[in-house]
C-alpha cells in the first residue's frame, strides 16, 4: 500500500477549483475531481452555494461558498468575489488554481496573481458563447477580452480551451501565447451510465427526435422547433427539453415564448429532466443547432448514447459531429437544411444505424470521461512542478 501510495502523481499537490455555482462543477467537472482525489491531489471547491456544496463537504472536500451569480455585472459583485476567493486562496494555499467560466477566470486569475504567485494557473475557456459574441453585448465583449490579456501575461497562466476554433480565437485576440494553450476536448462522458438502448425501435411508431440544451436562441431553438413544424413526411415527434435562463443570457426566452413557439409548431416541451440517459434511449435521433459551442456535454451523452446527430456546422460540435460518418453538419441559423437532414435521418432506419455505431464508437474512443480527467491530471503534475 505504501509503495502504491508514493508513485501517485498528484501525492500533497493541493487544486483549487473556481466555478460559478457547485451545480456546474457537479454535473461537468466531479470526474476530475475523483481523478486528481486517486492520484494523492488534496483537492478543493469555490463556488456559489446553490445548496449542494454539501455533497463536496460530506466527501471530505474543502468547500468555499462565494457571493457571484450569473447575471450581475455590479462593481460590488466583483469586489466581494475577489475577495472570497482570495479569502479561499490564503485558507486553502493551492498549488494550482483551476478557473471555469468567465467570472471566476477573471476573479480567480486576479486573486491568485496576487496572493499565490508561485502557483499554476489554469483557466479553461469552454467556449465564446453570448459575452464574447453579438452585437448586443459588445462593450462585455471589449471587458472580458482587455481583463484575459491582462490576466494571462505571465508564464503560470495556461488557457484551456476545447476546439481548434477556440484556440484560434484565443491567440488571434491576443489573449495569450500559443505556449499557454492547451487543448483538452470536452469534459468527457460517462460511457457505462450513458450507452445504446437495448431494444430497437417500432417499426410503426413516429421517429422521436430530441432537443436538449438551455432554451436559447442561441442553441438554435426557434430553428429547430421551425424545422420541426415544416417536416410532413415521415411521421416525427419533436421533442425539446431544457431549463428556462430567465437571468444572465440576453437570448434566453421567456416561458411564455416558449409555450407560444412550441403550440405553434407542434413541438414538445418537456422542460428540465434530471434523468438524461433515460430520455436519450428513448430517441432516435439527437439535434443540437446552436450558433456556437465549446464542446457541448450533451452532444457528447447523446453519441455515447448511439444516436445519430444532426447538428450546425461550427468549431465545437465538428470533433464530435463528422458529417456522413455519424451525423449531419448544416449551416448556422438555416431553418431549411436542418429539416431536411432531420427528414433524411427519420426516413431511412438503417442510416441512423449506421450513425449511431459510428457516434458510440466515437465517444468511447475520443471523450469517455477517463482520458480526459487523464489530460487533466497530466496537466496537473506538469504545471504544479514546473
Amino acid at each position: 500500500m505504501i509503495a502504491h501510495q508514493s508513485t501517485r502523481r498528484l501525492e500533497g499537490v493541493r487544486i483549487l477549483f473556481v466555478v460559478n455555482v457547485d451545480w456546474f462543477f457537479l454535473s461537468h467537472r466531479l470526474p476530475l475531481l475523483e481523478a486528481a482525489v486517486a492520484e494523492g491531489a488534496v483537492v478543493g471547491v469555490a463556488a456559489r452555494d446553490s445548496g449542494r456544496l454539501t455533497e463536496l463537504e460530506h466527501a471530505g472536500i474543502a468547500t468555499y461558498p462565494l457571493p457571484m451569480t450569473r447575471a450581475s455585472r455590479s462593481v460590488v459583485e466583483m469586489f466581494r468575489s475577489t475577495l472570497s476567493i482570495s479569502r479561499a486562496i490564503r485558507s486553502f494555499r493551492p498549488h494550482v488554481v483551476h478557473n471555469v467560466t468567465i467570472k471566476p477566470i477573471i476573479f480567480g486569475t486576479l486573486a491568485a496573481r496576487l496572493l499565490a504567485r508561485e502557483a499554476a494557473v489554469i483557466n479553461a475557456i469552454s467556449g465564446f458563447g453570448f459575452a464574447l459574441q453579438g452585437e448586443q453585448s459588445r462593450f462585455l465583449r471589449g471587458l472580458v477580452l482587455r481583463s484575459y490579456r491582462l490576466l494571462f501575461k505571465s508564464e503560470r497562466v495556461t488557457v484551456v480551451v476545447q476546439n481548434d476554433g477556440a484556440a484560434q480565437e484565443v491567440t488571434s485576440n491576443g489573449l495569450a501565447s500559443d505556449a499557454q494553450i492547451e487543448l483538452v476536448e470536452g469534459a468527457g462522458v460517462d460511457c457505462q451510465r450513458f450507452r445504446p438502448r437495448q431494444t430497437p425501435h417500432l417499426d410503426d411508431g413516429p421517429i422521436r427526435v430530441l432537443m436538449a440544451s438551455r432554451i436559447l436562441r442561441d442553441k438554435g431553438v426557434v430553428e429547430f422547433c421551425s424545422a420541426a413544424n415544416q417536416i410532413s413526411e415521415p411521421e416525427i415527434q419533436a421533442t425539446l427539453a431544457g431549463s428556462l435562463d430567465p437571468q444572465g443570457n440576453p437570448t434566453a426566452l421567456t416561458a411564455a415564448e416558449v409555450e407560444t413557439l412550441c403550440e405553434s409548431t407542434g413541438v414538445n416541451y418537456i422542460g428540465e429532466i434530471e434523468d438524461m440517459p433515460r430520455l436519450l434511449s428513448e430517441s432516435d435521433i439527437f439535434v443540437l443547432p446552436s450558433y456556437h459551442e465549446g464542446l457541448p456535454k450533451v452532444l457528447l451523452e447523446a453519441a455515447a448514447c448511439g444516436l445519430p446527430l444532426v447538428a450546425t456546422d461550427i468549431p465545437g460540435n465538428r470533433p464530435v459531429v463528422h458529417h456522413g460518418v455519424n451525423g449531419e453538419l448544416v449551416p448556422v441559423a438555416e431553418t431549411g437544411p436542418l429539416a431536411e437532414a432531420i427528414a433524411r435521418l427519420a426516413a431511412d432506419g438503417n442510416l441512423r444505424e449506421r450513425y449511431g455505431t459510428a457516434s458510440r464508437e466515437t465517444a468511447v474512443r475520443r471523450f469517455a470521461v477517463e482520458k480526459v480527467a487523464a489530460s487533466f491530471v497530466d496537466m496537473y503534475a506538469r504545471k504544479a512542478k514546473a
